[in-house]
């Protein structure tokens, strides 16, 4: 019962998270386009600015790292499943789990780490559009957090299919 009900919690705001990543690459994407098409008119008429460069640069790493977490929660990833799809249930099942924990280890570390990424850059500001690099960076530990509440929504859930809950 305990575990139902967190199992429902957290697919809940896996799942509310998902639907905000999926507006917010839409929104990034969108804005990216608009900056290169504006790039391009710039450089083909007037003075190409450096800023619009810079922009999308930014913009696609954002798009980039919150879509990837959209992919983890789909589980749209690349993986090699043909030795887990010839084990018995049971043990394709802790396998699949001690994945997942493994992951999860994985974007902890990436969190620890981002943070303090992007607290190092408290200083830095980028060169043509002078914003603060730690606004960059800081989507590394974000995008790590989102993963990580996708992961243990995976865990959960695989842990309830071998519970048989």
């Amino acid at each position: 019962m305990m575990l139902r009900s967190i199992r429902q919690a957290l697919r809940r705001l896996s799942d509310s998270l998902n639907a905000v990543a999926t507006y917010v690459v839409f929104l990034l994407i969108i804005a990216m386009i608009l900056v290169i098409t504006l790039q391009v008119i710039m450089r083909v008429f007037f003075t190409a600015g450096s800023w619009t460069e810079e922009l999308a640069r930014y913009l696609l790493v954002w798009s980039s790292f919150t879509a990837a977490t959209i992919g983890f929660k789909r589980k749209a990833h690349i993986a090699v499943t043909f030795v887990v799809s010839a084990l018995p249930q049971r043990v394709a099942s802790l396998v699949r789990a001690a994945a997942y924990v493994l992951t999860g280890v994985f974007f902890a570390v990436g969190i620890v780490y981002g943070v303090r990424l992007s607290g190092s850059q408290i200083f830095q500001v980028s060169p043509a559009l002078g914003l603060p690099m730690r606004y960059v960076y800081l989507v590394i530990p974000a995008s790590f957090a989102v993963a990580m509440i996708h992961v243990l929504c995976h865990l959960v859930d695989e842990i309830s299919r071998h519970a048989g809950e």
